[in-house]
């Protein structure tokens, strides 16, 4: 995760160890700035974000490379799959690939995106929520551990 994500990161990354424990069989865990970074082996209880090998000194966000590159692994995807992406959205003034974002969305039973930054920060200078919103299941606002769990316990009404 990029640095505008640090607030985040450490309940994001722990909840992504806990999904790769409870899927066994089929979870794949990436990571990115500006490129995927596949953890779906590297992740283990215990582990801390900071161990971690993702570049990201000097590395700025760019939403459109991984999800091209998510694209490529799409032969993955089917009706079964719950595709979850954590992350404020900034886009540095990137392009957004929202087209090809909606055609993953299509292919997946349910899309979640975690947003790590406020509601009142988003759409606001180089973020791109808005464009990815319309093809989500669901957007919610994911910025410490409480907002997470806030989000697991609406996820079961």
């Amino acid at each position: 995760m990029s640095g505008s994500c640090n607030n985040a990161a450490e309940p994001l990354f722990l909840f992504a160890c806990c999904l790769r424990e409870l899927f066994l069989a089929g979870c794949e865990i990436y990571d990115f700035v500006d490129h995927l970074v596949d953890l779906s082996s590297d992740l283990k209880a215990g582990m801390s974000y900071g161990e971690l090998t993702v570049p990201t000194i000097g590395v700025y966000s760019d939403y459109d490379k991984p999800i091209r590159e998510y694209k490529a692994k799409e032969g993955k995807l089917n009706k079964r799959t719950i595709m979850l992406w954590m992350g404020d959205a900034r886009n540095n003034h990137l392009p957004s690939e929202e087209k090809i974002f909606k055609d993953l969305c299509r292919r997946v039973k349910k899309c979640y995106w975690l947003n790590a930054e406020a509601k009142s920060k988003w759409n606001t200078g180089d973020s791109v929520i808005g464009r990815y919103t319309p093809y989500v299941s669901e957007l919610a606002e994911v910025t410490n551990t409480a907002s997470l769990i806030k989000f697991l316990c609406e996820l079961q009404n």
